[in-house]
């Protein structure tokens, strides 16, 4: 019914949009001839409406987004078991656009007549890049259980089987916008992750490197955009279900953090879990002795120490941010100008 309901206000702003346009189209038609004030100040007075009007239908429509989501999240705190299944339609409509596109190619090289080395070869690839996305997309389906399960025991992905809390270190909500599209993945800092590639499909493992399959430690991420479950509500319930079992989380984590930074962050976080136990036993009323409050110092001293120890590791990966910004950039540049030849030289 939400989505309904929502869906309903985005057409409808769609069609104020519409009216809004043809609204303008009016208006400078009628200041070309010889309108009437009337006519003028009425075709004037409908782009501004429909353009109040389309703000005022995103809005509501984002609003229901936004409770529902509420809703979601408040029924996962009461629950003792998170599932989200994919959406066929989804899958579905990709198979639908995808797979004929990647085939069209090869069966224009089998009907032509003249055929080269170099055709050949292409329409293979697109065979090959067909068979993997197919093979990607139904990977997504599994028999007896749901794509994903969180429960108090750990995380149930039909890629990577069941996670157990105490092989999760940190978990990270990655957005990924496009210019037209987010993208979302639930990222997990896991405990050896080789031993959860098995059930990767095809076309995940060929990017699997050696370094990766060697790491104690790494990164495993968990596509979110095809379920039927919103991706702020799958992160609250892996959040809600880990925080229930008292295992510590390295706080701040991210995909992007260096192997220095999080060992920094685990003794900050060390030190910051003493300190929040010591004011805790302030707070109920024990005694503070003098070696208590040296204690406190100390600890204090050493924060400080760690925060200072971290700030060549920010600069250094902000320096390194700043040179990828910069290379996309020169990148994108040349291949303007390359275009901009290929069109000249013709």
């Amino acid at each position: 019914m939400n989505f309904l309901i929502r869906t309903g206000f985005q057409l409808l702003g769609l069609a104020c949009l519409f009216a809004a346009f043809y609204g303008l189209l009016l208006f400078v038609n009628e200041l070309r001839g010889s309108a009437s004030p009337v006519k003028l100040i009425s075709f004037g007075l409908l782009m501004p409406a429909g353009i109040l009007a389309v703000i005022a239908c995103n809005k509501k429509a984002k609003q229901i987004t936004m409770d529902h989501e509420n809703q979601l999240s408040a029924s996962v705190l009461r629950s003792h078991r998170f599932e989200a299944n994919i959406k066929h339609w989804k899958i579905l409509l990709l198979m639908m656009i995808l797979l004929p596109i990647l085939l069209l190619f090869p069966y224009i090289v089998l009907m032509s007549k003249s055929v080269s080395i170099g055709s050949i070869l292409l329409a293979l690839f697109c065979l090959l890049l067909a068979a993997g996305m197919l093979n990607l997309l139904l990977s997504y389906f599994r028999s007896g259980k749901s794509t994903l399960v969180i429960d108090n025991t750990g995380v149930d992905f039909v890629w990577f089987g069941r996670i157990p809390w105490d092989q999760i270190q940190g978990i990270f909500l990655q957005e990924i916008r496009t210019r037209y599209s987010k993208q979302y993945l639930l990222m997990l800092y896991v405990t050896k992750p080789c031993r959860y590639m098995d059930g990767l499909p095809l076309m995940r493992k060929i990017f699997i490197t050696k370094k990766y399959r060697n790491a104690v430690t790494g990164a495993v991420g968990i596509p979110l955009n095809l379920f039927d479950q919103p991706a702020n509500v799958i992160h609250k319930a892996a959040l809600h279900f880990q925080g229930k079992t008292n295992l510590p989380l390295i706080s701040l984590w991210n995909p992007l953090m260096s192997s220095e930074r999080i060992a920094f962050q685990r003794e900050s976080d060390a030190t910051l879990a003493k300190m929040v136990e010591i004011t805790s036993a302030m707070n109920k009323g024990s005694q503070v002795t003098p070696q208590v409050e040296e204690e406190m110092m100390q600890l204090i001293n050493q924060q400080s120490s760690l925060m200072e120890a971290q700030q060549p590791l920010l600069r250094s990966e902000m320096k390194k941010a700043r040179r990828l910004i910069y290379l996309s950039y020169a990148l994108s540049f040349i291949a303007i100008i390359c275009v901009v030849l290929r069109i000249v030289m013709r």
